[in-house]
């Protein structure tokens, strides 16, 4: 779980060196697995965690971005790119915008923990099921050409000096499969 009152004291940190400051926060892992004739063609697993610090000063921008959430590296960070601000472009324009969304209602994004959380092996044994259904659905279905299963659980927060204070979690779940499907000489793929 990402730690609001982290992004908290880092904007407040950042204020104390530049002008404006925002910071996007984001934890995420994702499954993909790829089935051919009941085998595991591909499967790939990722899981991120990074912050990613916009600082305005005197009409100039910097960013940075980092996976290390060690409090002293941020803070180390935010001190050097509020001071290196002065090498880049001055534009009368850089800065954030005033905050006009006072709310928002983040109970839209559909979260369950029960992804994030599920092995491997339920998620292989689930993408294989998918395609046995499939081969037992129609007689016509003659073969798979390919069955992709994906899932992703994210976290994120993006707060700024400006007042806006958002935070959101959120799941998906999908897979697609390409069918073989025929009658006397008639052969079709379909996704």
């Amino acid at each position: 779980m990402l730690d609001f009152k982290l992004a908290e004291d880092l904007i407040n940190l950042a204020l104390k060196e530049a002008d404006d400051a925002e910071i996007y926060l984001e934890d995420s892992n994702s499954s993909e697995i790829s089935i051919h004739q009941g085998k595991i063609e591909n499967l790939t697993f990722h899981q991120d965690k990074g912050i990613g610090i916009r600082v305005f000063k005197d009409g100039r921008m910097g960013f940075a971005s980092s996976n290390d959430f060690n409090l002293n590296s941020l803070k180390n960070l935010i001190k050097s790119l509020a001071k290196n601000t002065k090498l880049h472009t001055f534009d009368e324009f850089n800065g954030l915008p005033e905050n006009k969304i006072k709310t928002w209602n983040a109970s839209l994004y559909l979260y369950d923990e029960k992804i994030k959380q599920e092995n491997l092996n339920t998620k292989i044994k689930r993408a294989l099921e998918i395609e046995s259904s499939a081969l037992s659905y129609d007689s016509r279905i003659k073969g798979i050409m390919k069955l992709c299963y994906i899932d992703n659980a994210r976290e994120y927060i993006l707060i700024n000096s400006k007042g806006l204070k958002f935070n959101a979690r959120e799941t998906r779940i999908m897979s697609y499969i390409w069918v073989i499907a025929g009658a006397k000489k008639d052969t079709q793929y379909r996704l």
